[in-house]
């Protein structure tokens, strides 16, 4: 998982309370790019603030651990739970939370459950490397790692000799400017993490690799295109068969309407996207990772949307990746102002489709969900996955015009307890049959199908 600018992956209510910082200057060159150290892979613990209480509109100000003198950011981890209600924590440069930082939240609790969120903080040298966690709304308790600081560069190496430039998309990019992918661990070279699991450091552009920014929106209209290595501020509109999308990070643009940071005309286009990151830097109700089917997507981390990958036909593989943290809106103007229906894999319609491999997490309504709203649903197969989350965790529904669902296996899955319902880690009707075959809990004990 390569060095992203601060995002929250926990939206707040009302609709407009997301607030980003700043994004990183995209006119940095890669001579004069930041230096990112991934504090965990390189120490034998993670540095850790330690839990600690904070009442409703109070703050509290930590030195943080392990920061070298000259760090100019710092990403952390944070940890919240046991509020009674939601609350709201952000959190702050230096020692003061300025109401500015204050309305920047990056995390809201959801009442007597914990949430965690990956922020990043811009250290100016006023803040001696301290860090204020302001809270808005009910008494909390609060935890945070460092994943990394940002440093200044060293001193420019020798110009490497001439390499063929990435293949370029017609039309050219707006601007472009080169910057380093940072390591986010291990890279992704391995396609699994500890265990067998998708995970940071096995999902996402591999550690080193220099990105050219791309402002704006990226249209592929040649088929066969290569897009390699790019960052994107903009959404991907695939117009064009069998496209290649590798080593690149997509953060979207502000959105007004519903929209994919990647879309294929609802399938219209094949392609496959291999070792990136989705991940959108304007969070909002309308944003979502994909839209369509006909693709294959490997080691690639998908984050900050509200449903990750959202299928609406048939051939899709998803393997090797990480969906987490997903947005959820308790006011969601495309839920006639109810809670989001976030999802990390929402299976409208559509057959041939498979997930192994993968770390699914973090949504407030499911891992899985089945709708039949566009198409008949069959072969789906879920296999060796870690799955967690939702209020059920696969939720197979199939509504009144194409009957129970054919062929849908559930095999060799750890699935977390973190379930909303408790232990509810497969929901379907009596009448839809499920191959639910050696899914064990975390503890090792077997899954048994819910019913309902």
């Amino acid at each position: 998982m390569a060095f992203v600018p601060w995002s929250a992956s926990q939206a707040t209510t009302p609709l407009t309370a997301p607030v980003t910082a700043p994004p990183a200057d995209p006119g940095a060159s890669a001579a004069t790019a930041p230096m990112v150290s991934a504090v965990a892979a390189a120490t034998a613990t993670t540095p850790t603030i330690g839990e600690f209480v904070l009442p409703p509109a109070g703050s509290r100000t930590v030195t943080l651990p392990g920061a070298p003198a000259n760090a100019t950011s710092v990403t952390l981890k944070v940890r919240g739970r046991w509020s009674w209600k939601p609350t709201r924590i952000s959190v702050c440069a230096g020692e003061t939370a300025t109401e500015t930082c204050k309305s920047a939240v990056a995390l809201t609790t959801p009442a007597q459950r914990a949430k965690t969120v990956t922020v990043t903080v811009t250290l100016p040298a006023t803040a001696k490397n301290r860090v204020t966690f302001y809270n808005a709304d009910a008494s909390v308790r609060v935890r945070a790692e460092v994943q990394s600081y940002t440093t200044p560069p060293p001193p420019p190496a020798p110009a490497p000799a001439p390499t063929k430039a990435p293949e370029q998309p017609k039309p050219a990019p707006s601007a472009t400017t080169t910057s380093p992918a940072p390591a986010p661990g291990a890279g992704s070279g391995s396609g699994s993490g500890s265990g067998g699991f998708a995970n940071a450091g096995s999902t996402g552009v591999p550690a080193g690799t220099a990105l050219t920014t791309h402002s704006g929106d990226l249209v592929i209209t040649q088929p066969g295109t290569v897009i390699d290595a790019l960052d994107v501020h903009g959404l991907v509109k695939i117009q064009a068969d069998n496209v290649t999308i590798k080593r690149t990070i997509i953060r979207g643009r502000p959105l007004t309407s519903s929209m994919a940071l990647i879309t294929n005309e609802l399938g219209r286009y094949r392609f496959t996207l291999e070792d990136s990151e989705l991940r959108a830097a304007d969070a909002s109700p309308h944003v979502s990772g994909i839209i369509g089917n006909n693709f294959e997507v490997r080691r690639t981390e998908i984050a900050n949307v509200i449903d990750s990958v959202h299928i609406t036909g048939s051939n899709v593989l998803v393997e090797n990746s990480w969906l987490h943290d997903n947005l959820i809106y308790m006011q969601d103007p495309n839920h006639n102002g109810g809670p989001s229906h976030a999802d990390n894999v929402q299976i409208q319609g559509g057959s041939n489709i498979t997930f192994r491999g993968n770390t699914i997490e973090g949504a407030h309504s499911s891992a899985f969900q089945t709708t039949q709203d566009r198409a008949a649903v069959s072969g789906v197969t879920v296999t060796n996955n870690k799955i967690d989350g939702g209020a059920c965790s696969i939720n197979v529904a199939y509504g009144s015009k194409y009957g129970p669902i054919q062929g849908f296996t559930v095999a060799n899955n750890v699935f977390g307890t973190s379930q909303r319902h408790a232990k509810c880690a497969i929901i379907a009707p009596s009448s839809n049959t499920i191959a639910n075959t050696s899914n064990t809990w975390v503890d090792g004990t077997p899954v048994q199908v819910s019913r309902g």
